[in-house]
């Protein structure tokens, strides 16, 4: 195998692990007894991890999959995915006929949506989103009866889920009036006889917490990769529960060089050492995904120890103090963010963002292994 420059890893094991957690935590908690389906949301390049190994890994243990487009239902598709594939994006009326001939379930909220799936004359199941108090994509609950009777006149066009997204899992007040909101949603749905699909509104946050919130379908995000929403999630969950980081980003020592005591380092001159330091350069810069606010402020792991970067983060490259650090020499591994370097979340913390941020910015062209 070749040696490469930069490569993300990605942990069956520890990906495993976490789908277990959420199996199980389902299995035991679905709305009025049932067995609750779980959709693994893959969008985004499966946050960062690679949507097409991620699927590969994870097809046997999910119901389904959710994605964001019509590009990344069919790269699934041609990966040989045949599970249920949810669009969660909007899909332009002129290519609804081509995520239909995908078998891609689509997510509607606009009534052209439902007119141009009609005319389509072949079946085609489809999510109600329904807008409950996050004020993007959705149907009001009041606009839910005008809906069911325009789609009562395309027999193709099957009612397959109803879903909803709730806006602040932490905010139990609100929390109950998005629930609220979405049972008159359902008692609607009931009056008019519509009664069989899959109702959802759980994100990872709300599986764990509010398990009563369940109904017969899930949809497992940011917790699927070993991560917590937020540290208020993650204490409300009193640590009953074990998630594992799926993600390591790694890459190699390009060249290493003693810089004299009073040398700037970087654009813009943002640092100049007060000693003479042994630098080392490294391929990877915000062109790749590493944030540019991490610039003086981050860290690197090589051979154990941390190696702080140092001036400003450029297109390709950053420079780290390698001073501390025995033998450093080309080639020599480097733990960008994950197992046994420095998390997620604290870079998150450091550039003043989340840890979706950080994930999902991983360029795409940088190869994952799966380990």
């Amino acid at each position: 195998m070749k040696k490469l420059l930069k490569w993300v890893e990605i942990d069956s094991g520890s990906l495993m692990s976490n789908i277990k957690v959420f199996n199980d935590l389902t299995n035991t908690s679905g709305f009025s007894g049932r067995k609750v389906k779980m959709f693994a949301v893959v969008k985004a390049n499966a946050y960062g991890h690679g949507i097409l190994e991620v699927s590969q890994i994870i097809k046997d243990e999910v119901y389904g999959f959710a994605v964001n487009s019509i590009e990344e239902g069919k790269m699934l598709r041609l990966s040989g995915i045949v599970k249920p594939i949810l669009v969660l994006g909007y899909i332009e009326k002129t290519r609804l006929k081509e995520a239909v001939d995908n078998d891609l379930i689509i997510c509607v909220y606009n009534k052209e949506t439902i007119i141009e799936l009609g005319s389509l004359k072949k079946r085609v199941n489809i999510h109600f989103k329904i807008d409950t108090g996050l004020s993007r994509q959705g149907i009001f609950p009041s606009e839910v009866k005008e809906y069911i009777e325009l789609m009562s006149e395309f027999r193709n066009v099957i009612l397959d889920g109803v879903y909803t997204h709730f806006a602040d899992v932490s905010n139990n007040s609100y929390l109950k009036i998005q629930n609220d909101r979405y049972l008159q949603v359902l008692a609607e749905l009931n009056t008019n006889k519509v009664n069989r699909f899959l109702s959802h509104t759980s994100c990872t946050a709300s599986v764990i917490l509010y398990p009563e919130l369940n109904y017969n379908a899930v949809r497992i995000g940011l917790g699927l990769y070993g991560l917590w929403s937020s540290r208020e999630i993650k204490i409300k969950a009193k640590n009953c529960i074990k998630l594992k980081p799926v993600m390591t980003w790694k890459t190699r020592v390009v060249q290493t060089k003693w810089v004299p005591k009073n040398t700037p380092v970087g654009y813009g001159l943002t640092f100049r050492n007060t000693q003479k330091t042994k630098i080392a350069v490294l391929p990877v810069g915000y062109s790749d995904g590493y944030d540019i606010r991490l610039g003086n402020k981050s860290y690197v792991v090589i051979k154990g120890k941390r190696c702080k970067v140092l001036g400003k983060v450029m297109m390709n490259i950053m420079v780290v103090d390698v001073t501390s650090v025995d033998k450093v020499e080309l080639e020599d591994e480097v733990i960008i963010f994950g197992s046994r370097g420095i998390s997620v979340d604290e870079l998150a913390k450091l550039a003043d963002t989340i840890n979706y941020e950080i994930l999902t910015s991983v360029n795409s062209n940088i190869p994952r292994i799966i380990i």
